[in-house]
């Protein structure tokens, strides 16, 4: 019983990490000097989502960011299944349950609960920035 329980967990600890990295798509690009053509490609999958749902429905399978940081000229794009992004999420949520309250309100400050279903937003476009220097996308698909 105890072979078998230990084969099981080295079986998880080997073949999780690379379960989640096939899961989890992050592509970091280095010394952009237009970050356009990035940006316009993903807002023309968002407008292709949003003429699909108007009025956000369909039930979105993955979270899709784009940051563009002006200063080094960074652009990060990040593609991630719903379902990790919600065992972050408990996970992250349990773990402020545990902490202390006064030490939880001074670090963080927004609310998990608001966070908890991404997901019923529909699919669709959920933030943009554009400050002229940095960039953010945050989209449903």
């Amino acid at each position: 019983m105890e072979i078998t329980r230990k084969t099981v967990l080295l079986a998880a600890v080997v073949f999780l990490p690379l379960f989640l990295a096939g899961c989890l798509n992050v592509r970091v690009v280095r010394n952009v000097s237009d970050p356009g053509e990035y940006f316009d490609r993903a807002l023309g999958r968002i407008g292709e989502i949003q003429s699909a749902c108007p009025n956000r429905e369909g039930n979105p399978q993955s979270l899709n960011i784009i940051v563009f940081d002006g200063g080094s000229r960074e652009l990060v794009q990040v593609k991630t299944p719903l379902w990790i992004v919600r065992a972050a999420l408990d996970a992250g949520e349990h773990s402020a349950e545990h902490e202390d309250d006064r030490r939880w309100g001074k670090r963080y400050d927004f609310d998990w609960n608001g966070l908890s279903d991404l997901g019923r937003f529909g699919r669709g476009l959920l933030v943009q920035v554009d400050d002229g220097r940095d960039k953010v996308l945050v989209w449903l698909d």
